[in-house]
């Protein structure tokens, strides 16, 4: 019997739901896409048919469908205004019409999905642009079919039908052939939809959080550090009146070279942009013997991608092994939890760009180390750093606990979306 391993029980018409019914329908029917599906006709309007001004006529391009996060479409704002001659001459998209994108640089993007649920939809008109398949549905619910497109039932078919080397394309006809299972019950596959868009609504609203926390730091950030041509910020704590003070990093940062002398001496970390993780799913070294030595509470940074981003402090790993190529630095005359709220900061990293000269390509840049070392920073006494660093600790604190929410729910849907599709 193909059932999925999750299922909805059966409501009862007194309400709640009946524990010895399993489901709401028992066994799920093979369909075929092609079957259940009708094309609409999507046109080559490019970017240049777009405009700044608001119309009442919208398209879909499919690099909105990759850039979007959440391919439900509710608001017609969200949707790019375009300028063409004569729009009733074009086919119009309804609600519960699906729209997938047929070119991708990421065979897990192959016809990634959008769905138009526009509660403006009779007051606008929307077409389907450039690299993309619009379908209407015979049957089924357009909320579960979106979902399903999501899963990596999905995602596999879309690997094997997919075609192309660099920019991965995929047509209706390759579509068509899509089989799957659904409930016979439109009632069941109307459950697991809504159920799914609720779990996506909590989401984002733990994104929104997320979003807010960042962009707090961001501003206080903006007011705690001195402008240009200042040696007070904006903003301080109670008690504190002195002017900072102009350090230069040769005062502040100890090189640090210290290696590994046995294979697999301390597990194997990287530094990104995005801090310090451990090698785990990606490449590894066959023989990491003379890679660099990184302990806690030490500064690392990639000398070809520091303008990017690239300078973290490692706050959770006793040790660790990282590429020869980085450089290390123990922290020095000043509070780390001050420092590591400013090495980052839009004027340092202006700084590390002057710093850095151009290499073989548009990406990487050569570290001038003098440079670096002469950047200046302004840096109160140590009483206030103390303040300062604690604070912007304690908000670190908070974001790092609303993305673990966040990366929990994102967890908790890809489960589901395994478990309730098969």
């Amino acid at each position: 019997m193909n059932v999925p391993e999750i299922q909805f029980r059966q409501k009862l018409s007194r309400g709640g739901y009946d524990s010895s019914r399993p489901s709401l329908n028992e066994s799920w029917k093979l369909q075929t896409f092609g079957n259940t599906s009708v094309r609409i006709k999507s046109y080559s309007l490019s970017r240049k048919f777009e405009t700044k001004e608001v119309t009442n006529v919208k398209y879909i391009h499919y690099g909105d469908i990759h850039k979007f996060g959440d391919g439900i479409i509710t608001d017609s704002n969200d949707l790019p205004s375009i300028k063409i001659k004569d729009a009733s001459k074009y086919v119009h998209l309804s609600n519960g019409d699906l729209v997938l994108a047929d070119a991708s640089e990421d065979y897990s993007e192959i016809a990634k999905p959008f769905l138009l649920e526009v509660k403006d939809i009779n007051k606008v008109i929307v077409i389907s642009g450039l690299h993309t398949i619009a379908v209407r549905l015979k049957k089924n619910d357009p909320l579960f079919m979106y979902y399903l497109f999501n899963t990596d039932i999905f995602k596999h078919f879309g690997y094997r039908h997919g075609t192309g080397l660099k920019v991965f394309g995929i047509s209706y006809n390759e579509l068509a052939k899509f089989k799957f299972y659904v409930p016979g019950n439109i009632d069941e596959q109307k459950e697991i939809g809504i159920f799914l868009k609720k779990l996506d609504y909590l989401i984002q609203l733990q994104w929104q959080k997320l979003d807010k926390l960042k962009q707090l730091k961001q501003g206080y950030l903006q007011k705690i550090y001195p402008k240009s041509n200042r040696v007070v910020p904006n903003l301080r704590f109670d008690g504190f009146k002195n002017n900072w003070r102009k350090y230069i990093y040769d005062n502040l940062l100890k090189d640090v070279n210290e290696k590994s002398t046995v294979k697999n001496q301390y597990e194997e970390l990287s530094s990104t942009n995005n801090g310090i993780e451990n090698k785990s799913g990606r490449v590894k070294s066959k023989n990491n013997i003379g890679s660099k030595i990184l302990r806690k509470n030490e500064l690392v940074l990639s000398p070809q991608n520091l303008w990017l981003g690239n300078i973290n402090i490692n706050f959770k790993f006793e040790n660790g092994l990282v590429s020869s190529s980085y450089k290390i630095y123990k922290i020095i005359n000043i509070d780390i939890l001050f420092f590591n709220g400013l090495i980052k900061l839009p004027q340092l990293m202006w700084q590390y760009k002057v710093s850095s000269v151009q290499g073989a390509s548009v990406v990487r840049r050569n570290l001038d180390l003098e440079a670096f070392m002469n950047i200046s920073i302004l840096v109160p006494n140590i009483t206030e750093q103390h303040r300062i660093g604690s604070f912007l600790s304690n908000i670190d604190k908070l974001i790092n606990l609303q993305s673990k929410k966040l990366r929990t729910l994102k967890k908790l849907k890809q489960g589901y979306l395994q478990k309730m599709f098969c």
